[in-house]
């Protein structure tokens, strides 16, 4: 079982097997990203010396790599990105409210 560190994280699976394992002379690597207002992880196939840029404060590139990942992997970089931002990120200092990420664990009545 995948500890997401009790942050939503939908589409983790689908994330880990987009990653691929890249030659160098392939010029290839994945770059995967999260979408801090829905929870949404996803990958995108990237040109070596190129990458993508979101112009949403809630979207972060949390991992960049040329090696197949796993779902674990991919979210111990979200956690990481995620307590670096929380500290660092002026955005999250003022503006978001990281509650809406953690998962609903009440039991329904």
């Amino acid at each position: 079982m995948v500890n997401t560190y009790g942050l939503k994280m939908e589409n983790l699976e689908d994330a880990a097997q987009n990653t691929e394992n890249y030659s160098f002379s392939a010029g290839l690597y994945s770059e995967v990203f999260y979408d801090y207002e829905c929870g949404t992880v996803w990958t995108k196939t990237t040109m070596r010396d190129n990458w993508t840029e979101y112009r949403d404060d809630c979207v972060h590139k949390v991992l960049g790599t040329t090696k197949k990942v796993g779902p674990q992997e991919i979210a111990d970089a979200i956690y990481r990105d995620y307590v670096v931002s929380r500290d660092n990120d002026p955005y999250f200092k003022d503006y978001f409210d990281p509650s809406i990420l953690l998962k609903n664990t009440e039991k329904k009545k």
